[in-house]
């Protein structure tokens, strides 16, 4: 399963496609703390996060649909830079 974005302990990964059912999801983890969340919606789908982590999340997928939405249909993964 790629790693898409380490930042500050927290790690998101997508597994391939063809390991996977939709709809289209992130893995997120921080320390004993690990969810998937749905690109679309940004929803949790399964799992818990503490409130800022899912804060945080949420964020980072919503900032960038776009990208995780084309690096799903395509498989071509990518390391995102740690932001803010």
């Amino acid at each position: 399963m790629p790693t898409i974005l380490r930042y500050r302990g927290v790690v998101i990964r997508m597994h391939y496609q063809q390991a996977e059912n939709n709809p289209p999801h992130v893995h997120v983890a921080y320390g004993g703390s690990a969810a998937i969340v749905d690109i679309r919606t940004g929803d949790i789908v399964e799992g818990q996060l503490p409130t800022t982590l899912y804060t945080f999340a949420r964020r980072w997928v919503g900032t960038h649909r776009g990208e995780l939405l084309r690096m799903w249909d395509t498989q071509r993964f990518m390391l995102f830079p740690p932001t803010e």
